[in-house]
């Protein structure tokens, strides 16, 4: 009974941020159908969908690096924590306050830390880290497009 309580925990934490972050930042959302985009950018309603499976998928990682018996190391807590930090912020700065280059800026640093991140959740239990993967690759996705909209606006 523990366990399912450290899992519902683990997810609700990126669930609620992610939410948060979307539902103050939802007016500005309009913007993504008004400014110039890069090739590749998908429909504004992918945006949604993906980051819901994303944020559940690092909820998962951290149930199972929470979960693991390896290490006594606490960095993959604080790493986590600044990811959660950066993703809630991101939406700020590109849909509220519109500082294109900053977004990119803070993607990059979002990249950086995650890729250490993804490192530190292998090292507590392979499977958290390959449940990371995907949000690395979407971030590497989210880079391309947002340094295009910064060059295109």
């Amino acid at each position: 009974m523990k366990r399912l309580f450290v899992l519902l925990v683990c997810l609700f934490i990126p669930l609620f941020i992610g939410g948060l972050a979307g539902g103050l930042t939802v007016a500005g959302s309009g913007l993504y159908q008004n400014i110039a985009l890069p090739d590749l950018a998908p429909p504004g309603w992918v945006f949604p969908a993906v980051w819901t499976a994303l944020y559940a998928l690092m909820g998962l990682s951290s149930y199972f690096a929470y979960t693991s018996l390896t290490g006594k190391s606490r960095l993959w807590k604080v790493l986590y924590a600044i990811t959660l930090a950066l993703n809630f912020i991101w939406p700020f700065l590109f849909f509220k306050w519109r500082v294109f280059m900053l977004s990119f800026l803070v993607i990059l640093l979002m990249w950086a830390v995650g890729f250490v991140l993804t490192r530190e959740f292998w090292a507590r239990r392979p499977i958290a880290g390959i449940l990371f993967l995907p949000y690395m690759g979407w971030l590497s996705f989210a880079a391309y497009l947002c340094y295009g909209v910064a060059m295109l606006n």
